[in-house]
């Protein structure tokens, strides 16, 4: 329910004023501000947004887990999270849902072909075994996430146009 709220906020938000507002000022924030904007409150606004919005995600985890530990908020959960957010395409609404579904789709699969291979006797001890299984994922994940950004850096939905490096 919350996360059905939270993507309806985002989705009425950004075609509207603060949605334009911040696509300029993320575009040439010279020109927004000597169009009258006031760029510092705008990114506040955003930064406090993206807070709460945050917040109300780590309550609705550990209302779920019904604990919240500092342990539980690995490195893992961290990277993961980015690697749905580049696949999905960063500025782009849908883009970590999608990400999500398909980061996920690809953990699945790694993880049955790889208890497949073990099981078959396919894939030698030394590469993996059953204790090692969550290492060999996460490399996969991480070489995945490499040629991703090599080869597709703006991601599933991004606009390449918007993925503009400025290196003055």
């Amino acid at each position: 329910m919350a996360q059905r709220i939270e993507v309806g906020d985002v989705v009425v938000l950004l075609p509207g004023i603060l949605g334009s507002v911040l696509k300029s000022i993320r575009e040439d924030e010279d020109a927004a501000r000597s169009l009258g904007k006031n760029v510092l409150a705008f990114k506040m606004q955003s930064l406090v947004l993206g807070g709460v919005i945050g917040s109300i995600g780590g309550l609705m985890l550990s209302a779920q887990t019904q604990s919240a530990q500092p342990g539980q908020y690995a490195t893992t959960l961290t990277f993961f999270a980015f690697t749905i957010i580049v696949l999905g395409g960063i500025g782009r609404v849908k883009g970590p849902i999608v990400g999500t579904l398909i980061f996920f789709f690809v953990i699945q699969l790694v993880d049955n072909l790889l208890d497949q291979s073990v099981r078959n006797d396919k894939l030698p001890d030394w590469l993996v075994d059953s204790t090692n299984f969550s290492v060999v994922k996460l490399i996969v994940v991480g070489l995945a996430l490499a040629g991703l950004v090599v080869f597709r850096p703006q991601g599933i939905f991004g606009d390449r146009r918007e993925q503009v490096f400025d290196v003055r």
